[in-house]
């Protein structure tokens, strides 16, 4: 089945420009769980031939998904649906859990530490006495 047949087709006489209507219909799909989580998104080159729109204005579209978190891009596989994290705020989480519920490992680094006095200002902010 062609990928314009699952998500739907561009409305006759809409205004807006092409790329919004692109993300409206991969938006929509996803929401109403015709896209699921891993599906696969086409090539842009294959979009763009299906929708007989440009390469950009697919790539402009698909940029939009990938930052507002609906499509991931990963190198050398293609695009992909995101899947979504239901948050329940009634329960307060740490970081670490929250990224833990995503599949991921939160982590942490030093960049640079030096043992030294503290100057006022400092000591201020810690609460410390000067």
């Amino acid at each position: 089945m062609a990928f314009s047949q699952q998500i739907g087709q561009f409305r006759e006489g809409n205004p807006a420009p092409l790329y919004l209507q692109l993300q409206h219909l991969i938006r929509e799909a996803i929401a109403h769980d015709v896209l699921a989580q891993d599906d696969a998104i086409p090539a842009e080159r294959d979009l763009a031939i299906e929708y007989d729109i440009s390469r950009i204005t697919v790539r402009k579209a698909i940029g939009g998904l990938v930052e507002e978190g609906l499509l991931t891009r990963r190198r050398g596989a293609g695009t992909f649906v995101t899947g979504r994290v239901e948050k329940s705020f009634s329960k307060l989480s740490s970081f670490s859990e929250d990224m833990a519920a995503r599949g991921k490992t939160a982590s942490s680094s030093w960049i640079s530490r030096a043992a030294g006095t503290v100057d006022p200002d400092e000591a201020m902010s810690l609460g410390l006495s000067p």
